[in-house]
């Protein structure tokens, strides 16, 4: 995927094939069987990404980190952020 599949709020499926977005499962082990297959044949290419290599906590097999998830909760200005505040 890159950066042209991402618009504000919105993947564009026709650019991409599939996303494998894994937020709350903390361990490889926990990932259903069928995933844990296709992540490692898979494995060089996604241990290679610019932020597993900055990022020693980051794990190989995520597509990326929350960002800021302490303030998930939190109500979200959306006509703020319509505006590009």
């Amino acid at each position: 995927m890159n950066g042209k599949a991402i618009k504000k709020y919105v993947i564009d499926a026709y650019l991409t094939d599939d996303l494998l977005y894994i937020e709350n499962i903390e361990t490889f082990e926990n990932l259903p069987q069928s995933i844990q297959v296709y992540l490692l044949g898979h494995k060089h290419f996604l241990e290679n990404r610019a932020d597993k290599k900055r990022r020693k906590t980051s794990k190989w097999w995520t597509y990326s980190f929350p960002m800021h998830k302490e303030y998930y909760h939190l109500d979200k200005n959306l006509d703020l952020l319509s505006r590009g505040f």
